[in-house]
């Protein structure tokens, strides 16, 4: 069996707003198995589907994919270098604003496998990531994948879509005084009652820690 749901289309297909949760395949694409045509998929969340081959989530083999605004995490393949998201045997891949979180191929980190074919990361990135692009919109990704886009370090903060905050790991900058930014962060968190936060802060530090030392009376 190809995917919980397969599809082989000459007219254009458009999936919005679905949740692919705990499907599975005996072959390729636990959730969805895409043979060839036009596919879109947007807002859509797939979580813990499983494949014993190829694409724990899709498997993608000719044709035009493009997945916007849309989730991947905790999908696994059951092959070496399957793609625990997103096989590519074919075609064309597009991802936009997608995050990729958690997912393995044989046991490893591994979101997407692309053994042929083309696939590219197009910004925008979620918030809080950024793309290796070296300050063009666009990316193009080869063999395999694993988390991505990459988090915010901690200390830092991305709370913008322009192009030159989501293709630096310094993101839109440093975390403000009296804030802390853990990884992936978009918007900064008050420093703690009783806490200090200098700038750059991952966690407050406590008060007492940075008191000035009494001098001996002379």
């Amino acid at each position: 069996m190809l995917g919980q749901v397969e599809i082989s289309s000459q007219q254009p297909v458009h999936l919005v707003r679905c949740h692919f949760t705990n499907s599975s395949a005996v072959a390729a694409g636990g959730a969805l198995a895409i043979l060839n045509g036009f596919v879109i998929v947007e807002e859509t969340r797939f979580l813990n589907n499983h494949a014993q081959t190829k694409g724990g989530a899709i498997a993608f083999t000719e044709g035009q994919l493009e997945i916007k605004d849309s989730t991947f995490r905790s999908n696994a393949a059951g092959d070496l270098d399957g793609g625990g998201a997103l096989f590519l045997g074919g075609g064309t891949a597009i991802l936009t604003k997608t995050l990729l979180l958690e997912n393995r191929a044989a046991g490893r980190a591994q979101s997407v496998f692309v053994e042929r074919g083309s696939l590219t990361y197009q910004l925008p990135a979620p918030l809080g990531r950024w793309i290796s692009s070296f300050g063009e919109n666009s990316l193009a990704l080869s063999g395999g994948v694993s988390d991505y886009p990459y988090a915010c370090p901690a200390g830092l903060f991305g709370n913008s879509t322009d192009v030159g905050a989501q293709t630096s790991p310094a993101c839109t900058g440093i975390c403000p005084e009296g804030l802390v930014c853990s990884g992936a962060t978009v918007a900064p968190k008050a420093c703690a009652p009783g806490g200090y936060c200098p700038a750059g802060s991952v966690a407050a530090l406590r008060a007492w820690l940075i008191e000035p030392i009494a001098s001996d009376a002379r």
